[in-house]
């Protein structure tokens, strides 16, 4: 048998590895894995949020949140603010469905600090590889290596993930718009934004002329530079 103080060690072990395992699975990581999802099995009753309106389509709705157990990215955390003294600028997810089934179609993620935001593109880099369409906002960022715009196409989860980082006088933002592809309101908005236009201009080209699947961004540019325009190989790759 057992002794007293052996039963009592294994239910402390049994209590330490349950308190455990329930803190793991409550933390969420926004790098896959969003889409497709019903809004409450993401976020758990006791998580704080926000409505989000979706523009001012009627049939789509949203909610943000900057919980700690949600704003992780490919295993890592970046939650936190702009200033951590004022709780100012927090950073923040933010869900978007259909209302009639509440099932998630895209998300966008910010960050409000330098640290965060370029751990956040390093580990796009890292978990994604090449992006499919990197933009610039002029020759000196280009020359400087200062990219405003990536978009890499997932062909295997049939999403695009689309990061747009500018600077600002707090620090470096990032957005990251993560989509499923067949849901043509929320594609459309996310590739609409500033910043994207060149690779919403090569989505349009490809599917108005049926180009095929393997027709990529760089291909594009190539044709657009043998058609006269001289700055889409500088401003973009």
């Amino acid at each position: 048998m057992l002794s007293i103080r052996m039963s009592y060690y294994l239910l402390f072990c049994f209590v330490v590895l349950t308190h455990c395992h329930s803190q793991k699975s409550n933390t969420l990581d926004l790098s896959k894995g969003i889409l497709g999802k019903h809004i409450d099995s993401i976020i758990a009753p006791n998580i704080k949020t926000m409505p989000n309106i979706v523009g001012h389509d009627l049939d789509n709705d949203g909610i943000e949140t900057g919980a700690e157990e949600i704003m992780n990215f490919n295993g890592v955390s970046i939650y936190g603010y702009s200033d951590e003294n004022k709780n100012y600028r927090k950073n923040s997810v933010e869900f978007l469905f259909k209302k009639k089934d509440k099932i998630i179609t895209s998300y966008d993620v910010f960050t409000y600090q330098t640290e965060k935001s370029d751990l956040l593109i390093r580990q796009l880099d890292q978990f994604l590889g090449k992006p499919n369409f990197t933009g610039y906002d002029n020759v000196e960022a280009r020359q400087a290596g200062d990219f405003e715009a990536k978009v890499w196409a997932d062909k295997t989860s049939n999403c695009t993930y689309l990061l747009k980082v500018s600077m600002q006088n707090y620090g470096k933002k990032c957005w990251l718009i993560v989509v499923d592809n067949s849901k043509i309101f929320f594609y459309n908005r996310a590739i609409g934004i500033a910043g994207f236009s060149k690779w919403e201009n090569f989505v349009k080209y490809k599917k108005r002329f049926e180009k095929p699947e393997n027709f990529t961004y760089q291909d594009y540019i190539k044709y657009k530079t043998e058609k006269g325009d001289e700055y889409i190989s500088i401003l973009s790759e």
